[in-house]
């Protein structure tokens, strides 16, 4: 609302409520992270003062215009990104957090200036919100609709398995102690804990090992040599403690709510692509299963003592791990439903660069890997291995990888191979997926040209253009653009050493979180094509399932999971309507493999 259409209101509760109530039929509210102000006017005006619901279709949010047009998420940051007039009150958040927490005598701090400085505060937030909203461009209508879906599944929560998550934090506990027990000892009482990283490193240089660090890598290089069973004990015990199953249950535990669900996970618009993003649970970065049964793995955590679960899985903390999924689970009388799209981005890639043969083995139902892998090997006999080296190849050298980094990448994914060999990969994808190649310098030809003439352009199903203040726009088939802000042209060095003009632009590095600059090549434009039109598919499809009784809980990468009544829909059902492609993408070779159960596993 705007702060003109509360002049001359009294500040009398009814009169103030009265107007208030008219003014919610008829007003959009805006805020930057809306979410946040949703729950607590939920929480405090609604519940307990009976303040009007606003709908969330009312509600607007600078933050969500920030992510899509590419600028940083935090009020502070997005306001400096923009060179706004209006700055975040840093001193005035200081005072913010005061007044929010007890002071040492366990009272509340009441200071009238504290106040006078956190009103201030609220007033600069606004006047920065609102700079914001005004410099940024609306989302366009699809968007905002995406956008009140986040709104309604993050409001919607997922369903937890308490007492599961407690029993598990149990087990961590004790094993926790068990272990740094067992590191004490073997230190020679040095040691009573591993996570104490520089006693640990001068403990084990005393011991005349070398040891650059106290990473996981570090850690797995030096178990690697002969090093005394001491040392050996005690690195093994950082690597089993250091899981993220320890954080992920402690996670869960400190954000469900009284009725056993997690709310407000999902970022909408959180990576550059569109794809939604994870918080607090981090549903978008899951550890990977070592075990096959996971459901019977939670059932013996939830009846046995840790003695007896160890003795099924010795290694209990990567047993725990590999049930964190299974702490998901569907609400009473519902069933989870699960569509996960088989290689979307292969898919979207051939479709994007019009290439017609692997958009043909996609759509015969050629085995697409066994092909490449018989390119690869020059035979007609390929086995498994083979084929997960085809695989490999259709899957990454999609965007550009050369054949040294092909080989990095096959050896981190635990298939090292030769360099030759990698040659012969990378070749034989090049050669039998002409039109992907030619894509990536089509396009970066493209924007080069966008930027230094500011003329439109058209490449293929994509069109590229300049907006007023200097964001390179990639229109993708769908409407919406991918932004490049404060685009412009500079030489770069290539890995070859040549020299040439490149495409550069204002980013938050994915490292050190930090606005600056970055600069990118045909390769990675496809690649963030790809995956921005991958996530409209996705998008549209979570869509239609709100639409045809599949209540979404939320999405990780190519998965949309539903929370569903039981009974009430098929499988069938719930595959046909994530296959389904909207009119922009028509043809797009799209495969949806999904399965229904109580609860989430890979």
């Amino acid at each position: 609302m705007r702060k003109e259409d509360f002049y001359g209101v009294t500040t009398a509760p009814v009169e103030y409520i009265e107007f208030f109530r008219e003014a919610v039929k008829y007003q959009t509210f805006h805020a930057h992270n809306a979410f946040f102000e949703q729950c607590m006017y939920q929480n405090i005006l609604v519940k307990k003062y009976g303040w009007p619901r606003i709908p969330i279709k009312q509600w607007r949010c600078s933050m969500a215009k920030s992510l899509a047009y590419a600028h940083p998420q935090s009020l502070d940051n997005a306001t400096q990104a923009l060179g706004a007039m209006h700055q975040k009150n840093k001193a005035g958040r200081a005072i913010m957090l005061k007044l929010c927490k007890p002071n040492k005598n366990g009272g509340w701090n009441e200071d009238p200036e504290d106040f006078e400085k956190l009103y201030q505060y609220c007033i600069d937030d606004v006047a920065a919100e609102r700079e914001i909203d005004r410099l940024l461009p609306d989302l366009i209508p699809q968007e905002q609709t995406y956008w009140f879906l986040d709104q309604l599944i993050n409001q919607r929560g997922i369903s937890i398995d308490t007492g599961s998550v407690k029993k598990a934090l149990d087990f961590i506990h004790t094993y926790s102690e068990n272990l740094n027990n067992i590191v004490f000892e073997q230190s020679g009482m040095q040691l009573d804990r591993v996570t104490r990283r520089q006693a640990v490193l001068d403990w084990v240089r005393s011991q005349g090992i070398e040891i650059p660090g106290y990473t996981k890598g570090d850690v797995k290089t030096v178990l690697e040599g002969e090093i005394p069973e001491a040392v050996r004990i005690v690195l093994g015990a950082k690597l089993e403690l250091g899981k993220t199953s320890v954080a992920k249950y402690e996670a869960l535990r400190n954000s469900v709510g009284d009725d056993g669900r997690i709310r407000d996970t999902l970022i909408y618009h959180g990576a550059t692509t569109g794809r939604w993003t994870g918080k607090l649970f981090q549903l978008q970065n899951l550890p990977k299963s070592s075990i096959k049964n996971t459901e019977q793995a939670i059932a013996l955590l939830k009846n046995q003592t840790l003695e007896g679960f160890e003795i099924f899985y010795p290694d209990v903390m990567g047993a725990l791990s590999s049930c964190i999924r299974g702490m998901i689970i569907a609400s009473e009388g519902c069933e989870l439903f699960v569509g996960d799209y088989n290689a979307i981005e292969a898919r979207v890639l051939f479709w994007l660069c019009e290439e017609e043969y692997g958009l043909k083995q996609y759509r015969d139902g050629t085995d697409i890997y066994v092909d490449m892998a018989k390119r690869i090997y020059g035979g007609s006999d390929i086995s498994k291995l083979q084929r997960d080296l085809g695989k490999r190849a259709v899957l990454g050298c999609g965007y550009g990888m050369g054949h040294v980094k092909f080989a990095q990448t096959c050896a981190a994914q635990g298939q090292p191979i030769t360099g030759d060999l990698a040659e012969r990969a990378v070749k034989a994808y090049r050669d039998t997926y002409g039109n992907v190649c030619r894509g990536w310098y089509a396009q970066e030809n493209a924007a080069i040209s966008v930027c230094h003439t500011k003329q439109s352009a058209y490449c293929g199903r994509i069109i590229w253009k300049m907006d007023s203040r200097g964001t390179l726009l990639c229109q993708l088939p769908s409407g919406r653009c991918l932004a490049y802000p404060n685009a412009f042209l500079e030489y770069v060095e290539t890995p070859w050493g040549e020299r040439k003009i490149a495409l550069h632009y204002m980013a938050v590095d994915s490292t050190t979180k930090r606005w600056g600059k970055e600069h990118t090549y045909g390769g990675k434009i496809i690649e963030n094509i790809t995956q921005a039109i991958a996530r409209d598919l996705l998008a549209a499809a979570m869509l239609r399932c709100e639409s045809r009784g599949f209540p979404v809980i939320f999405s990780v990468h190519d998965e949309i999971v539903a929370d569903v009544a039981e009974g009430s829909k098929t499988l069938q059902e719930f595959e046909q309507c994530l296959c389904e492609v909207p009119g922009w993408a028509t043809g797009a070779p799209i495969r949806v493999e999904g399965w229904v159960g109580r609860r989430y596993k890979k």
